[in-house]
């Protein structure tokens, strides 16, 4: 076992020979080079209108958070991650994030786009941002530290000992409902801004880093039931609240969920104004055909398809550069999925291999899932594209997570600390 990180007992030589992942750095940097492309081409006709006559309005705000966020990926990387895994740092950015999303809730503070209360205003700007987004980021930080210190707690003797029939609760509780109790709070306070794709997004983040973590299939197994039980109660609470205030703001903003579900499965309720971004978002892909129309052609970007330089870029992409250009895309994120785990592999310590799994499985599943929705094969929930939808604090977390990946490979890497050590 190492007691001591290396860095610390040679600093001069851990500088000549730390370094961060290269394979990860060029796929991150390829995907970041492609989305402000296609964001550009995108957001062109948009910015028009917005702007008032400049086609750079939003790439010029994208370009600065980007380049806040490399910054924030530079500051990361130059920093052990062994020093984030501390308590304190898990209550202050969990202190964060319940705040945010309180906050969000309030209605002279937070702002209702389509019905949804998501965003906030960003302090000294024009811009906004949603707080789930930052949520998802720290998901994974407390996931991570969470069954890091479970560990060092069963290592220390410090986890309570039951009779052999009771000790698979007590793994469980342990395990799995513990840990979900801060999340499933904070998806509560998403919920009501009926912000479900969020929630599905980081339930299944979660569940992806469980996996990681090497659980117990018994503690899957009881953990499970008490999470349907508890899913169960929500769902019954829901439809009381709906039944009993139907006039009710809660209620308000469910509709639009369940509008977009009847899309999804073509309810003959569903009117053609709102099947039209739906509607237009395939017909861009199938304009597209095998190469494209053309890098900045794309016709359904006049306004033709709302969102188109947000939830939907994905199907302005497949306009101007086809299918080889949306495989491309896929391919790229795949990429990342593999640099990733091959940087997980190399890890020592349970803390660095979950922070990178759970950014990695954060990144590339909302990327499938964006692609999905364009395609039509999921419902047409807000999921934006990671890079390439514009949105610049959404996008500017996704880099802190990226840099943290990063601490991880230079200052977490097996293969690096038995070289010291030797």
């Amino acid at each position: 076992m190492i007691n001591q990180d290396p860095l610390e007992k040679n600093t001069s030589v851990g500088r000549l020979k730390a370094h961060v992942d290269g394979p990860l750095v060029v796929t991150v940097m390829l995907i970041l080079a492609f989305g402000l492309i296609m964001l550009f081409s995108a957001s062109m006709v948009g910015s028009l209108y917005k702007s008032g006559g400049s086609t750079s309005f939003f790439i010029t705000r994208q370009i600065l958070f980007m380049a806040l966020g490399v910054a924030a990926i530079i500051a990361m990387s130059k920093i052990n991650i062994r020093r984030f895994d501390r308590k304190p740092w898990v209550i202050l950015t969990g202190a964060i994030s319940f705040f945010l999303l309180v906050l969000v809730l309030v209605p002279s503070v937070g702002i209702v786009i389509q019905g949804a209360r998501r965003w906030l205003p960003v302090p000294l700007t024009k811009s906004t941002f949603q707080p789930s987004e930052y949520t998802k980021i720290f998901t994974v930080f407390y996931m991570a530290w969470y069954y890091s210190n479970l560990r060092r707690r069963r290592r220390a003797g410090l986890i309570f000992k039951a009779r052999p029939e009771k000790q698979g609760w007590v793994d469980a509780w342990e395990e799995i409902i513990k840990p979900m109790i801060p999340v499933v709070l904070q998806l509560m306070l998403i919920s009501l801004q009926a912000h479900m794709s969020a929630v599905i997004i980081i339930i299944l983040v979660c569940a992806a880093m469980m996996a990681s973590a090497g659980l117990k299939f018994g503690s899957w197994l009881r953990g499970g039931l008490v999470g349907v039980g508890a899913l169960t109660a929500l769902v019954v609470l829901v439809l009381t609240l709906s039944a009993v205030f139907p006039n009710a703001s809660f209620t308000q903003r469910w509709l639009h969920v369940v509008t977009r579900i009847n899309i999804f499965t073509e309810d003959v309720s569903v009117t053609d104004d709102q099947r039209w971004q739906s509607e237009q978002a395939l017909i861009a892909v199938g304009s597209g055909g095998i190469t494209g129309v053309g890098l900045g052609q794309s016709r359904q970007k006049y306004l033709y398809l709302p969102e188109n330089h947000n939830d939907y870029i994905f199907s302005i992409l497949c306009e101007e550069m086809g299918i080889i250009g949306g495989i491309a895309l896929i391919l790229l994120f795949i990429a990342f999925l593999i640099a990733g785990m091959a940087v997980a592999i190399r890890t020592t310590t349970i803390f660095s291999r979950l922070i990178v799994c759970g950014y990695t499985y954060l990144l590339t599943l909302q990327a499938f899932l964006s692609v999905g929705v364009n395609l039509a094969v999921l419902p047409p929930t807000g999921i934006s594209l990671p890079f390439f939808s514009y949105g610049g604090t959404s996008n500017l977390f996704f880099l802190l997570g990226v840099g943290l990946m990063l601490s991880v490979s230079k200052f977490d890497n097996r293969n690096f600390l038995t070289e010291e050590l030797e």
